[in-house]
């Protein structure tokens, strides 16, 4: 009997190594891929509201995307908005302003956002809150609290 001597690697002690280091690798690029569409769809949607808000003369502090759910999971109800057709002012028995939030629909639907919720601060121009989720992602900021913000995986 004559015994060969193994030479190399076989082609599937090849493929599986290959398997075990490529495969991690690939997972991470798609992850990040991901996070980095919603970040840029996210920035989008700030973008555009900034613009409507600005249109508007700051008369509407509340914009979301049609479709939008709140953090309970409550579908935001969003009107078309002008600088003429501004939140209605509803007023008590005594005449005190009630704060009803009336949201403007933002003018351009996402691809891939599930929701987006923006406020604006009026006195001050500038943004208040943000709310984005989609399939993967969660983005909430809130100036109020300490300014700062980071993106949450969700699944």
């Amino acid at each position: 009997m004559i015994i060969m001597k193994k030479q190399g690697f076989a082609i599937v002690e090849l493929l599986t190594i290959f398997v075990i280091i490529a495969v991690p690798n690939v997972l991470s690029m798609l992850n990040n891929a991901k996070k980095d569409t919603f970040t840029t769809e996210t920035k989008d949607m700030v973008r555009i509201a900034q613009q409507q808000f600005l249109s508007n003369f700051g008369k509407w502090n509340y914009y979301a995307m049609e479709g939008s759910k709140d953090k309970n999971s409550k579908i935001i109800d969003t009107k078309e908005c002008t600088v003429s057709s501004g939140p209605e002012v509803i007023t008590d028995s005594n005449g005190k302003v009630i704060n009803v939030k009336k949201y403007c629909k933002i003018k351009r639907k996402s691809t891939n956002l599930k929701s987006f919720i923006v406020t604006f601060d009026s006195s001050k121009a500038e943004i208040k809150t943000i709310y984005s989720l989609d399939e993967s992602y969660h983005y909430d900021f809130d100036s109020s609290i300490d300014g700062t913000f980071d993106i949450i995986k969700i699944k």
